[in-house]
Order: structure tokens, then sequence, then C-alpha cells
């Protein structure tokens, strides 16, 4: 074993994580990623709440020389007829709340870590998987046929990039009065202050952060689901039907506030909650989770109100980054125009029956996605 070889530790249980997690934050830190659903505060409730079986876990600590240099969170998932092996946290249509997973690695492993993950999870844990499933940022690059592994591509496994995942981003200055602003955002950002300086010490804006901000998020949940009530502006549905959401919204939020990684910003008029927003942090960016309107107070412009809160805190904590969260729609692209992209791979195993299954699972998601655009294309001719 040279110098500078990997080793991969498996970790199941929820024991065994917490053991790490003093190592794995502060390999979050050292990493420097923008990904905030990397923390293991995150990633653990998020385990907990989805993945409760440590049989359907396989969490990998990938070590050099003793040193924690990556981990990477996997576990089994049926997909209709087939199992794969991916990341906790990846995109998963039960949880819209967790917008990007990641291989939690350091800058200068990523060249060696990467391609020894892959080859380590198709020799030792693909046993019975149908394809391997990998979510690239863009700082780890494009991914490289030449990390699988001999034997697989010799059988017939293949590579296929899978989608890609775009965030709006803004980028910040040092100080909010230097951000070039154009000027149709700057007029919705005055109306919003002026309606809200009408209602003089009515109103207030408040930023919680450490242990209040379990009690914030269950305020913003509330919020959120009056919105979904609301009969104009964009439709947006209940996340927080699913009681696991809603603990997944509240105990990893929590969990994220405790190093400072989350908080949780409220306008309050008369001291009741009429609107909130989400606000976590990573690697010098600030990333705008779920929100949550009352739909009386709509014509205030509470929402843009707290988005300006959040940006201006970031530039005080020195982030350079503002990341308005997937999908950049027409409100997004109001505050920025640049995009950050992600990019989901997945690895078909070599055997017919993957490759069929992986064909059948291709079609269907091509039809599903080709009927969400329509759907979404309709209601936005309905809105307008």
């Amino acid at each position: 074993m040279t110098r500078s070889s990997i080793t991969f530790e498996v970790l199941q249980t929820n024991a065994a994580l917490a053991e790490l997690e003093p190592e794995w934050r502060e390999l979050f830190h050292r990493s420097g990623t923008s990904n905030p659903f990397a923390h293991p505060g995150w990633l653990g409730s998020w385990l907990e709440t989805f993945v409760p079986s440590p049989d359907r876990r396989r969490i990998l600590a990938a070590r050099r020389n003793g040193e924690l240099i990556g981990v990477a969170p996997f576990y089994y998932r049926p997909v209709g007829h087939g199992r794969t092996l991916q990341l906790a946290g990846a995109p998963i249509q039960e949880d819209p709340l967790t917008e990007v997973s990641e291989v939690l690695v350091l800058p200068a492993a990523r060249r060696q870590l990467l391609p020894a993950l892959v080859r380590e999870l198709a020799a030792e844990h693909a046993d019975g998987c149908d394809w391997l499933a990998l979510t690239l940022p863009a700082s780890h690059g494009w991914f490289n046929d030449d990390w699988i592994p001999d034997a697989w591509r010799r059988r017939g496994a293949f590579s296929a990039h899978k989608s890609t995942r775009p965030f709006s981003v803004m980028p910040l200055g040092p100080s909010w009065d230097e951000l070039p602003l154009h000027r149709n955002l700057k007029n919705a950002i005055n109306r919003a202050e002026n309606r809200h300086a009408r209602l003089a010490d009515r109103v207030a804006v408040r930023i919680l952060t450490g242990t209040a901000v379990s009690e914030g998020a269950e305020q913003v949940q509330r919020l959120h689901r009056l919105r979904a009530t609301a009969r104009r502006g964009a439709i947006h549905p209940d996340y927080f039907v699913d009681p696991r959401i809603s603990k997944l919204g509240t105990i990893g939020v929590q969990r994220l506030a405790e190093t400072d990684n989350a908080c949780v910003v409220l306008c309050e008029i008369d001291g009741e909650p009429v609107a909130g927003r989400i606000a976590l942090r990573a690697g010098g960016s600030a990333f705008v989770s779920y929100s949550g309107l009352d739909p009386r107070f709509w014509q205030l412009g509470s929402l843009t109100l707290l988005l300006v809160t959040i940006a201006q805190r970031a530039i005080e904590q020195g982030d350079r980054m503002l990341n308005l969260s997937l999908n950049p729609d027409p409100a997004k692209q109001r505050w920025t125009k640049q995009i950050e992209i992600h990019n989901e791979f997945v690895v078909v195993a070599p055997s017919r029956r993957s490759r069929l299954l992986f064909s059948l699972f291709w079609q269907a998601r091509s039809a599903r996605v080709l009927r969400q655009q329509i759907q979404r294309s309709g209601a936005e001719r309905s809105d307008g």
C-alpha cells in the first residue's frame, strides 16, 4: 500500500455516524463546499427520515494516511423493478427540500478520490444493483468513463448523463449598495420597503438563530401551508403534507443552526408572523430554502423584503454568493442571470437485465418530465 492510497470505511448505524460527526463537520468546512445539504446535520436527519434501516445504508468514509478526506453517503433505493445505489439527499420525488447532493471531499483529493470511489462501489457494494447514481457539482468536473472498472466496461457497463440541475446564483459585493441591481428589481424593493414603512412600529423583521431556529422553522412551515392555498401568483404545492418533510424541515435546519449554517427570517405584524424564509449557509455562500406567506398580506411584498434581509446578512458575514435555489424562474431572474450547474450521472451495471431496466426507467422518466413541462406551461398560461 502506497502513502497516497485511499481506504474506505463503511458506516451504517446512527451511532457510527454520530461518532464520525465531529470529523465530518470539520471536513464540511475544510472542503469549501457551497452545498448546505452536504452538512452532516442535514444528512443525518435525512437518513433518519428516509432510510432508517442500517441495512440500506452505505456511507463511505474515505481516509488517506488516517486523515478523513471524503464522505460519500450512499444508500440502496428501489426504482421500479430495479435497484440503485445513490447518494443520500439525492433528488427524490418524496423530498422537495433537499435540492442537491454531492460527495464531500477535500479539493486537493478530488481527482484521486472520485475514481477510487466509483471503483470501490462497483467492486464492493453494487451486488444486486442495476445502476449507480452520482451528482457532481461544477467544481467536481464531468464524469469520466475511465472511472468505471475495466471488468465492468468489458462486460458492457456504461455511464449516462441523467440530468442537469440549474441554480440561480447572485454574486455578492462588499456592500448592499454596491450590488448592480436592475431597475425593475430596485423598484420592487422600494415598493416593499415603503409599504412596510407605512405600518411603522407595527411591523418588525426578526432573524432567528441558535435554539430559536426550530420554532421559527415551524412558523415558516405554517405560513408555507397558507401560501399553498392562495389563488393568485405562481402555484405553490404544500411541501409539508408529508409529516416526514415537516420533520426534516425542522430538525435538519436546527442541526445546521448549531454550527451557524442556518437561520430563520420572519416578518411580523403586530407580533404575528406573516412571512418567513429559511436561509442556509455553506462555504461562503448563502442558500435560500423554503418560504411561507400569509395570503392576506400578499400586497406588502414581505418575501422580497426578507430576501433583501438575507442578502444583507450574508454580505455582513463575508459571504460571496447568494443561491436562490433550484430552477431559474422569472422571479429569480429578476435578481440574477447567473446559473450554477450540478450534473447527475448514472453508471449502468454490466448485465442484460440492468440495461433493460435502465432503458425502461429512462423512457418512463422522459415521459414524466414531458408531462410536467406541459402541465407547467399550461399553468403559466392560465396564470397569465
